[in-house]
């Protein structure tokens, strides 16, 4: 039932974006020019991030820390990912090595006559 949860939440997110674009224009709000130099988003840990609130609809002035929000999110997932797969990687490499290595320590007898 989660994923029926997920879609009525995408649609009235959905619903106000667009009556919130129909009724005032876009970049009305928006700033113009380059974001400031100095001004870096602090990142949360992945766990944090994953675990965080499910989306809910925003108003216009907050698109941008929804955008940001979101980055965050997707980056925090590529990291998850990228580490199991780093982890499985290793995991497999150590069980290959150690097959390799037990073979090699094993003594090779006089062949078997059939």
């Amino acid at each position: 039932m989660k994923w029926k949860q997920e879609r009525d939440l995408l649609i009235a997110q959905t619903m106000a974006f667009v009556q919130s674009v129909t009724e005032q224009s876009a970049f009305a709000e928006t700033p113009a020019g380059p974001p400031a130099a100095g001004g870096s988003v602090n990142v949360p840990s992945p766990r944090e991030v994953i675990a965080s609130h499910p989306l809910v609809p925003f108003k216009q002035s907050d698109l941008r820390q929804e955008i940001q929000r979101r980055v965050a999110l997707f980056r925090a997932r590529q990291q998850l990912f990228e580490r199991d797969r780093d982890e499985y990687c290793r995991a497999m490499l150590a069980k290959a090595r150690a097959v390799t290595e037990q073979a090699a320590k094993v003594p090779e007898g006089p062949p078997i006559k059939r």
